[in-house]
């Protein structure tokens, strides 16, 4: 039902007949006349005997209906003055009249209709404050609020509406009260009013009389989101509308709205279907197109996007969409790989301010797909020059520093690299643009440049990825520049901050050789020895090998100084050796199975006050030496005390490797599950130990005959690690896990793979 409609019958209810009973004895003929004339709506004809009748009976008790009636039929044939003249006398004459406060509101209404809505304001109030029943108050009410939102009053028509909302529950104007309450507070600047002129709508949507009412207020919920930016809850409430009605005018009338707020919820289908249904003609054909292409690009359907995109050119070339479609073209077919048509596009709208750098981007974009790198420089550099301030300018200037690279122009490179860290410092470029700026200045051979700018981003961006290469790359630069000192700061910093770096090896490596430039070779061999123990590179271990023999050279440590070591053990003479001497002497020792001299240079290291961190390694080399001796329970004893002293040592993740052997040896399954776990999360552990704790868990989970935890371990193994020794005899013990767990495809591939990686090998399980 209309608004207007509802107006008429809500303040006319019980009008045909009413004065025909009160005039029985007065003149009752011609006011049934007069009222079937109405009836018939033939309203001049009907005026002409209401008048009559007041002409001939001006004493007429039911003078005040007459009026009324009169009044009616002037404001039905428009003449709105008469009207007006009539409502006003029975409202004012008739003070007691049930007729006065329709009288009124018909009266408010001839101003409300004539756009007068300062003067129907004040006559709705006047009604309101004459105490109408509640159907007229109700009415009253809703248009005084309708009048004040026309003279944009929206505060003073919130109260108006509220009144109803508050006050009229059951009559017909609430639901509308409810919708202009909360069109009125969407107004507002206030979150919490437009937060509850939401709540308004939905009330009205979830709950509504009828389905024109309903529709409508599922339209309002989605407006609302659409315009709060919210396009997942405006398509969903659009998609409500749509659903539930389908023929409402709403529905028809939203169609465009609803395929943006799907495609701006990243909605692409819903908002391809929707345009795809979409009519091919009419005042919204273009911007249908438009979005219809941006859906289709969304969906990476390139090729089918710039089919559209191209259709909406050529039919609507002057749509305020041209230029953006045109752009968008050219986007897609630098996404579809056709680069030379992308840039033929972009071409085209060069020199338009609004797209411009856009424009340039793409451009960029797209020469440097097509290796065209004069190119490409030219247009990155054009964004940074004239766009400085955009959001793709850092962006710009990177990608130009990084052509320039490509091109071996390391000097403008680092330059342009450099600006993007002093440019943009908070951007997630910045540490990069610091890097590659050292990287380029070291390969245009200018090591200072490189140093400062790795300086810089370790001392910026201390907590970026990056930093720990950087501190060894400044090292490098330091070593080439010969600033000795400062490349010993800087490689023993690496160390130390980034002890499981995949630097820290070749960090060894670097300051063993300084150290043995310095003559300091007891440290240079300390740090040689890292390297040549640990899973280093081939080469460098070659490299540590031979700055490892020149260090012995130097301090005569060859087998004769070995011999003359063991005599002065257990003399006053030999309580002078230093630990460390101590401790290559029996790693010396032990790497010749000499194991009784081993365990006496060990033994002193152990019982050493002076040994400090060095006790822990010589306890882990005591072990060793009576492993080799075949004395497990000393052997036991030396690894626990390694473990207990903790640390981040190498030697802890090793012994408790020996310690999970021993164990598992034992059958003390679970204790020797401990050790191997513990091996394999230590941070001193090397990943030859990480694999043998995997390799160890493994026989654990075997033991304990859980097969499916043990094939997972060794095949962990054999995935991650390329031990030769190792890994063959993983994948053949996973082989036989799986087979035990009952799945033979398993272990045929596990087989397999053995036979595809180590062809030659013989595991010691097959």
């Amino acid at each position: 039902m209309s608004i207007g409609r509802l107006l008429g019958l809500s303040v006319l209810c019980g009008f045909v007949g009413l004065a025909s009973a009160q005039l029985a004895e007065e003149g009752a003929e011609r006011m049934v006349l007069a009222d079937g004339l109405f009836a018939r709506e033939m309203f001049v004809l009907a005026a002409q005997e209401y008048e009559a009748i007041l002409r001939e009976e001006p004493d007429l008790p039911a003078a005040d209906i007459v009026h009324f009636r009169l009044g009616e039929c002037y404001r039905r044939a428009g003449k709105v003055l008469d009207a007006d003249k009539q409502f006003s006398l029975v409202f004012k004459e008739y003070p007691k009249s049930e007729f006065r406060h329709r009288a009124g509101f018909r009266r408010a209404g001839l101003f409300m209709d004539a756009g007068h809505h300062d003067a129907a304001a004040d006559l709705y109030r006047a009604v309101i404050k004459a105490k109408p029943p509640a159907d007229v108050a109700a009415a009253c009410w809703y248009l005084l609020g309708e009048a004040l939102l026309k003279l944009d009053k929206p505060d003073e028509a919130t109260t108006a509406f509220e009144r109803i909302e508050k006050e009229y529950a059951t009559s017909e104007f609430y639901t509308y009260a409810l919708l202009k309450l909360g069109q009125s507070l969407v107004r507002s600047d206030d979150k919490q009013r437009q937060a509850r002129a939401l709540k308004l709508f939905q009330r009205v949507a979830t709950k509504p009389p009828d389905a024109r009412l309903g529709a409508e207020g599922w339209f309002q919920v989605a407006e609302w989101y659409f315009r709060a930016g919210d396009f997942a809850k405006s398509a969903d409430a659009y998609r409500h509308l749509g659903k539930s009605y389908p023929t409402d005018v709403r529905t028809l009338e939203s169609q465009l709205r609803a395929a943006w707020a799907a495609h701006n919820a990243g909605r692409y289908a819903d908002g391809l279907r929707l345009s795809e249904s979409a009519p091919a003609s009419g005042s919204d054909a273009a911007e249908w197109l438009y979005l219809k292409a941006n859906c289709q690009r969304q969906l990476l359907r390139h090729a089918d996007a710039a089919t559209a995109y191209r259709a909406m050119l050529k039919a609507h070339a002057s749509s305020r969409f041209a230029d953006a479609a045109r752009y968008e073209l050219a986007l897609a077919l630098y996404k579809d790989g056709k680069y030379q048509e992308a840039v033929s596009e972009a071409e085209v709208l060069t020199g338009h301010d609004a797209l411009q750098k856009d424009i340039f981007w793409l451009l960029a974009e797209s020469h440097a797909a097509l290796n065209q790198a004069d190119d490409a420089v030219q247009y990155y550099r054009l964004i940074a020059r004239d766009y400085p301030a955009s959001g793709v300018a850092c962006e710009a200037t990177y990608r130009l520093a990084y052509h320039l690279q490509a091109r071996s122009d390391f000097v403008q490179a680092a330059t342009q690299f450099g600006q993007v860290a002093a440019q943009w410092p908070e951007h997630e470029l910045a540490a990069r643009a610091y890097f590659a700026s050292g990287y380029c200045w070291s390969r245009a051979d200018s090591d200072e440049k490189a140093v400062a700018a790795w300086a810089t981003l370790v001392q910026k961006h201390k907590d970026d990825p990056l930093v720990e290469e950087s501190i060894f790359q400044k090292a490098m630069s330091e070593v080439r520049l010969k600033r000795d000192s400062d490349a010993l700061s800087s490689l023993r910093e690496l160390r130390r901050r980034f002890p499981k770096s995949a630097f820290v090896i070749d960090a060894a490596y670097w300051e063993g050789r300084l150290l043995q430039q310095a003559e300091r070779y007891s440290d240079a061999e300390a740090s040689l020895r890292l390297v040549l123990a640990a899973d280093a590179r081939p080469d460098l271990k070659r490299e540590a090998q031979l700055a490892l023999a020149y260090v012995l050279q130097s301090q005569n440590k060859d087998q004769e100084a070995a011999d003359r070591f063991h005599k002065l053990l257990g003399t006053p003479e030999g309580k002078g050796l230093s630990p460390s001497l101590l401790q290559w002497l029996a790693e010396y020792s032990l790497s010749k199975k000499d194991f009784s001299r081993c365990i006496q240079a060990a033994e002193l290291l152990v019982t050493d006050d002076r040994a400090g961190n060095w006790q822990q390694a010589g306890w882990y080399i005591l072990g060793r030496a009576h492993d080799g001796q075949g004395k497990t329970d000393k052997a036991v004893a030396a690894y626990e005390q390694v473990v207990q002293a903790g640390g981040d040592a190498t030697e802890v993740a090793e012994a408790a490797l020996a310690l999970g052997d021993a164990a598992l040896a034992a059958k003390q399954i679970d204790r020797a599950r401990g050790f191997y776990e513990k091996a394999g999360t230590h941070p001193g552990s090397t990943i030859s130990a990480r694999a043998r704790s995997y390799a160890g868990q493994a026989r654990t989970a075997q033991a304990r005959g859980e097969f499916d935890a043990a094939a997972r371990y060794f095949m962990s193994v054999a995935i991650l690690y390329n031990d030769p020794v190792l890994v063959p005899d993983c994948l053949a013990q996973a082989a036989v896990c799986l087979t035990a767990a009952g799945n033979t495809n398993g272990a045929a591939r596990a087989l397999a793979e053995l036979k595809r990686r180590y062809p030659d090998a013989k595991p010691s399980v097959q």
